[in-house]
């Protein structure tokens, strides 16, 4: 059984349920709540779950931490003989999965608790962090914890005590991405969210510089959150899309015409364990990525490549906008082969690659043959179940 908790993250989920429809055959997704407010995500979640073969059955509860008691007994009803596995996915399911009879305990964390301090980091929020850290790190010790990165890992084992992980990157599907064949790139391209660790602040006054120096150069936001258009302070409106997409082929068809793609970070633990889901995509869009160059697993992927622009951390906005000129320079004069080393990078961040490995992984752990291919492709979704 899957137990998740938190908001419905499609790249990171496309790829647990992939390795466990290998590894298992379709199963039950248990979505604990925490949010019981937002109805529209509520439904593009249900949408999502039930198209994914790797789900036999979705089953909503409420997943607020006053229900703790009422939602251990709902997945106790769900899980009413002990299985020989049970997938914790998110930092918080942890404790609600080992409440449950299992041979095997994996646990997948996607991030940390401190993401909250980003945005509240007064003595309450602190303390919330730290108790649940220690909530963590309390009960049975999982047989296995997925993390995004090395950097996540060795934080989980120093916190926890875990004593076997598999730092599996934020994946892309290289398939959806792959640019189109006579690409016309001319826009610096930003996609993803407004959240405090997107640093859009520093990214809005580079643009500004760069939208400065290149008065040619057009911009593009991706987004469907409204903090990010930020990224259009100062800059002619002619020269900036403000725009969104509605599903992944959507962004990859923008992407087709991105010449950079930005990904910045400020240096601190939250971002320096992350591994974001648009490094991948720009990569297999063939597009290089501007990021921060710190301790993190994507500026290690990169500098190894040879791909992207790497800026330090506390780089002024002026001089990252001349180390983006140049890029832009080096793009307009050689941008295909540029674009295929990029290409070549994402190998790296497959997600068929990835899930293969995840889900022999997951098979040496539980011993569970790998389930036959063929019995796999002919299952055709879940069904829904509202608890």
């Amino acid at each position: 059984m899957i137990v998740y908790r938190g908001v419905i993250e499609r790249s990171r989920l496309s790829l647990l349920l992939d390795a466990t429809l290998r590894t298992f055959g379709p199963q039950p997704f248990v979505w604990l709540r925490a949010e019981q407010k937002d109805r529209q995500h509520l439904g593009n979640g249900l949408k999502f779950l039930e198209s994914r073969p790797g789900v036999s059955s979705v089953h909503v509860v409420d997943g607020r931490i006053t229900r703790f008691r009422k939602a251990i007994s709902k997945l106790r009803e769900l899980h009413a003989h002990e299985d020989e596995w049970t997938f914790a996915i998110g930092f918080s399911a942890l404790p609600y999965a080992r409440r449950l009879k299992t041979r095997r305990l994996i646990w997948c964390v996607n991030g940390i608790p401190e993401e909250r301090l980003l945005y509240r980091n007064g003595l309450k929020p602190r303390v919330s962090v730290w108790l649940l850290w220690k909530l963590i790190g309390r009960g049975r010790v999982p047989d296995l914890t997925v993390t995004v990165s090395d950097q996540m890992s060795q934080l989980i084992c120093s916190r926890t005590g875990a004593h076997r992980t598999l730092a599996a990157p934020t994946c892309v599907d290289s398939v959806t991405f792959a640019p189109s064949p006579d690409t016309e790139r001319a826009y610096m391209t930003y996609l993803g969210s407004g959240a405090p660790w997107q640093n859009l602040g520093w990214l809005s006054a580079t643009w500004r510089e760069v939208h400065a120096m290149m008065p040619e150069v057009k911009f593009r936001v991706i987004s469907r959150d409204k903090r990010a258009s930020v990224l259009g302070t100062g800059i002619d409106p002619a020269a900036m899309d403000i725009t969104s997409a509605d599903s992944p082929e959507a962004v990859a068809a923008m992407l087709d015409e991105a010449l950079l793609g930005f990904v910045v970070r400020s240096e601190d633990i939250v971002n320096r364990v992350s591994f974001p889901t648009k490094i991948g995509e720009y990569l297999a869009a063939g597009v290089p990525p501007v990021t921060t160059d710190m301790a993190w697993a994507p500026a290690d992927l990169l500098r190894s490549e040879g791909v992207g622009v790497l800026l330090k951390a506390g780089t002024s906005p002026k001089e990252a906008a001349l180390s983006i000129k140049e890029a832009v320079s080096e793009m307009r004069s050689d941008g295909n082969t540029i674009s295929e080393r990029c290409i070549a990078a994402a190998k790296h961040l497959d997600r068929t690659r990835w899930s293969i490995q995840l889900s022999d992984v997951l098979s040496e752990i539980t011993g569970h043959p790998v389930v036959d291919g063929a019995k796999v492709a002919s299952f055709d979704g879940g069904r829904v179940v509202r608890r």
